[in-house]
């Protein structure tokens, strides 16, 4: 089973014109980099995995859609409340998939000279989203997603890689800034009440962690906060 995935602006899904066209530049800047993972194609945060050796049956994976679709309602209802400006990109070089355990995070900060791109994502991107998340309600998903695999080892697991993410920063890793150190991304909060969107984005994902627990409970591991991200693209692993 897939972990959770909370798209970065369900009302106008997919990624923005100015985050493709990062994505599309550094790719034709680098050409060694890898093809791009499927994963990194459309905007989303992973809150979860299931536990190793958990398998959902198909009515609690009915339920898991309807906490989804309820959860959904909630962000369209948020709406630009909730929204988050991305002025940052950060490069992870990271021992685990789900990002907890961070050997170095180096943010680096967009030209604060130019004005934000308010463009949304485009019918095409949009579409990507769509088709994605219609999966889960397809006849055959069950059978495809209840195979072993993509559990929490997989995410938490011995893994060494680096890829590049735009971080929710609820909390600030230690020597992580926008002039490079290393670290986890472990560190005390950053004083002062973060951001509204993201004080509204967390309640949010806070509530739908109970709702899930309270109808599935001890089924899924979830992601430290601190660590939570949208991965723009991998880089190596």
């Amino acid at each position: 089973m897939c972990p959770f995935h909370s798209p970065s602006h369900p009302p106008l899904s997919g990624f923005p014109p100015a985050l493709v066209r990062l994505k599309a530049d550094l790719a034709a800047h680098h050409p060694a980099l890898p093809h791009e993972n499927p994963g990194s194609r459309w905007p989303k945060t992973s809150l979860a995995a299931l536990k190793d050796g958990a398998r959902l049956t198909p009515e609690q994976l009915e339920t898991l859609n309807a906490l989804c679709a309820a959860e959904s309602s909630r962000f369209a209802f948020e709406g630009d409340r909730a929204s988050i400006e991305v002025g940052h990109a950060s490069i992870v070089l990271f021992e685990c998939r789900s990002l907890e355990r961070a050997l170095s995070v180096r943010d680096v900060a967009f030209d604060g000279a130019s004005p934000v791109d308010p463009a949304p994502p485009t019918a095409e991107e949009h579409g990507r989203v769509e088709a994605i998340l219609a999966e889960s309600h397809a006849p055959d998903y069950w059978f495809a997603a209840s195979g072993d695999g993509n559990r929490e080892g997989h995410y938490r697991g011995a893994h060494l890689g680096a890829t590049l993410v735009f971080r929710h920063r609820m909390r600030d890793g230690g020597g992580g800034g926008a002039e490079g150190g290393s670290g986890g991304w472990g560190g005390p909060a950053p004083p002062g009440s973060p951001p509204s969107g993201l004080a509204r984005l967390q309640r949010v994902i806070d509530e739908f962690q109970a709702a899930v627990e309270a109808a599935l409970p001890g089924m899924y591991a979830w992601f430290a906060p601190e660590s939570r991200h949208v991965t723009l693209r991998g880089i190596l692993g």
